[in-house]
């Protein structure tokens, strides 16, 4: 079930909408944007990484991002990981803040 409590609030929001707040497949606050989630990456998505590789102009930013998307894979996978990520957040977005309001 999809959980995704961050993309609500984005540090540059005229260049990525937020997205919505959902929490067990269930949204809770509606975002300016839909995003989609995969278990595995749809053709179309890994054709445009892949031109996006070969283009010098955009191949650092595609390199970036598919780094991004490998630690965010590993944090979901490891409770460790995800705990020293978000120590790292303002108090009110930590783990437990978070989601002491599914309680």
């Amino acid at each position: 079930m999809k959980v995704d409590l961050g993309l609500h609030v984005m540090d540059r929001p005229d260049v990525t909408p937020p997205g919505a707040v959902i929490i067990l497949d269930e949204t809770l606050r509606p975002g300016a944007a839909e995003y989609s989630y995969h278990l595995s990456r749809p053709p179309a998505s890994i054709a445009v990484v892949d031109r996006m590789l070969r283009d010098p102009s955009t191949a650092y930013v595609a390199r970036r991002k598919e780094a991004e998307h490998e630690e965010m894979r590993a944090r979901s996978r490891y409770p460790d990981l995800r705990d020293i990520y978000l120590a790292g957040a303002p108090a009110q977005s930590s783990f437990a803040s978070m989601t002491s309001v599914l309680r």
